[in-house]
């Protein structure tokens, strides 16, 4: 008899910050399942994965304002992926390293 192992899922915090004129937001590092906050506070954000293996469409947010949470769904990808957060609030991108990153983790 074949049994599956329990998934926990995870709450993984973003917070879009402040740093001079640019807003910053952390690597996230997630599993599938995981839920990913990501705190804009006043800001209105969109955010966009356009490259696939995580999501079904590229488009994952559209000018929503304040917490938005998103669900990694359960059969994503392993790997580093490069997405892309508008802060329409400022007018700019949000920067990590250069293009905010997640990394979907393996079992």
């Amino acid at each position: 008899m074949k049994t599956e192992a329990a998934v926990m899922q995870k709450l993984i915090e973003a917070t879009i910050g402040l740093s001079t004129t640019v807003r910053k937001v952390p690597v996230v590092e997630a599993d599938p399942g995981d839920i990913v906050l990501f705190s804009a506070g006043d800001d209105t954000i969109s955010i966009w994965f356009p490259e696939p293996g995580v999501f079904p469409t590229t488009e994952i947010v559209a000018m929503q304002t304040g917490d938005v949470e998103v669900e990694i769904p359960a059969d994503a990808t392993p790997g580093t992926y490069s997405y892309v957060i508008y802060v329409h609030t400022a007018g700019n991108y949000a920067e990590c390293n250069s293009h905010p990153l997640m990394i979907i983790k393996g079992p």
